[in-house]
């Protein structure tokens, strides 16, 4: 995260989270790059369904889009954009100390690919080594998946409206590195617990 946000430091556009709730809550800020601080808020209702995990309708979905720009008096074609998407899935492996990048992608692949609701979408796969055992070496690895269709459907969104998408996210890999680039817990992954808690499960990570 820290390497993006200096990339994007290098132009001038003006960074922006957007951000998608299963609640239906859409949500935009404007972050100042060089207080990490945030400068406007602003929401609007669209709809998402939380069964199988998508947006419900494209030109709704544009439609708010272009009302928190509105609202933020900003013009999309000036932003650079990271969106945040409800949770799809997310979760946490070991690696061989010696396992290439591709080598964990097709691991990964196959475990999400098992999935129910990845049995008809493609499923996109975003991982980040965040430590190591120190008995046995191996890594360990967060991960979150989401379907390329998603993806794909707010590439095309964000460009109807001219806004330059930088990524896109799902809200625990999100809140992890929020937490990480924030400073606001130096917490180390070898010896910390997550507990995770969404609306009718929890899960605990060591």
């Amino acid at each position: 995260m820290n390497e993006l946000f200096s990339n994007l430091g290098l132009n001038s556009k003006i960074l922006v989270g957007v951000s998608l709730s299963s609640n239906n809550l859409l949500e935009l800020i404007c972050i100042d790059k060089a207080t990490k601080s945030i400068t406007s808020y602003a929401s609007t209702q669209v709809q998402y369904n939380s069964a199988i995990r998508e947006i419900v309708d494209q030109n709704e979905f544009v439609d708010g889009l272009q009302t928190l720009f509105q609202q933020v008096d900003l013009n999309p074609k000036a932003c650079d954009v990271w969106l945040n998407l409800p949770n799809v899935h997310f979760g946490f492996s070991t690696m061989d100390q010696n396992v290439t990048e591709d080598e964990i992608s097709e691991v990964l692949l196959s475990e999400v690919e098992d999935l129910y609701i990845f049995k008809k979408n493609d499923p996109m796969i975003e991982y980040q080594t965040i430590g190591r055992n120190q008995q046995t070496g191996e890594l360990l690895v967060v991960y979150s998946a989401i379907q390329r269709k998603t993806v794909d459907f707010v590439k095309e969104c964000f460009n109807d409206i001219g806004a330059n998408l930088v990524a896109v996210e799902t809200s625990n890999s999100s809140l992890l590195k929020g937490i990480q680039y924030s400073q606001f817990s130096r917490f180390d992954f070898n010896s910390t617990s997550i507990l995770l808690i969404t609306s009718n499960s929890y899960s605990i990570f060591f």
